[in-house]
């Protein structure tokens, strides 16, 4: 049996007004991969975009001018070999119904921003069905970004043991601990205390040892828990509270855009096409 490829359908939005803040946002939040585009770097962004098997792009035309802009450059989306690009228009309700109608030739499905003030819940829904936006990966995982460090707190040593972060989920998480500390991380256990320190922003809570790296022993992925005290036990729980997730929302949204600017700044700039 062909094993089925893991791929994340991309979501770019290029240069987004302030209310479509809300739906990319929300879509973080249900476990889409979304970034934010500057318009100066759409053209850099071509580049990106043949390196992967889905990508969503959404524009914002909000003027006649910009609508022969942007006409042009959905032109060179629709060129991109070896992938599939879906293209969606957030449009002015002063655009012309002829622009609409070169949009709707070129396969741009236009939303108008009137709409995600009257039923935002419906726009949501044109992106995650319409375009199908979720790829086989469950969740976003990002590479960590900034100083990302784990404290593992062992009742048997003075001080917490320190690894790195190197990439993370709303779910979990993996890091490279010290040689001389593998012994206390055995497949299966709880770390009952772990101490996140994502870029400044601290989170406790607790995790499960799922496995490490057989080529490097030293890197473990874990999975996020909360510990409960229960008959006097400790009891652990793979829901965690909202506010830690809402917190990992947040760092995963800054790793996304840090990782994307990190990608386009080894892209030569190159004239616009006019």
């Amino acid at each position: 049996m062909e094993k089925i490829q893991v791929h994340t359908v991309k979501i770019y939005f290029i240069e987004p007004v302030e209310l479509i803040t809300v739906v990319i946002d929300t879509l973080l939040k249900l476990e889409f991969e979304t970034y934010i585009v500057k318009e100066e770097d759409k053209e850099k962004l071509l580049k990106i975009l043949k390196n992967d098997i889905r990508n969503v792009i959404f524009l914002s035309i909000i003027n006649e001018l910009e609508a022969e802009k942007y006409l042009q450059y959905v032109t060179r989306l629709n060129g991109i070999p070896h992938s599939l690009v879906q293209i969606g228009a957030f449009i002015h309700g002063n655009i012309k119904q002829e622009a609409r109608m070169k949009l709707l030739e070129q396969n741009c499905a236009a939303i108008q921003f009137t709409d995600i003030q009257k039923d935002p819940l419906a726009v949501l829904k044109k992106i995650l069905m319409y375009f199908e936006a979720k790829g086989t990966r469950k969740h976003v995982r990002v590479r960590a970004v900034g100083i990302s460090e784990a404290y593992f707190t062992v009742k048997t040593l003075e001080n917490p043991i320190k690894a790195i972060v190197l990439d993370i989920s709303s779910h979990a998480f993996l890091c490279k601990v010290p040689l001389e500390y593998l012994m206390f991380f055995v497949v299966g256990d709880y770390c009952q205390d772990v101490l996140l320190v994502l870029k400044g922003m601290r989170l406790r809570i607790s995790a499960k040892i799922l496995g490490f790296s057989k080529e490097h022993p030293d890197i473990f992925i874990l999975k996020f828990f909360t510990a409960k005290v229960i008959d006097n036990k400790f009891k652990y729980e793979a829901k965690i509270p909202q506010d830690i997730r809402n917190k990992l929302h947040t760092y995963i949204k800054l790793c996304l855009k840090e990782n994307l600017a990190l990608q386009l700044s080894t892209i030569k700039d190159e004239p616009p096409i006019k």
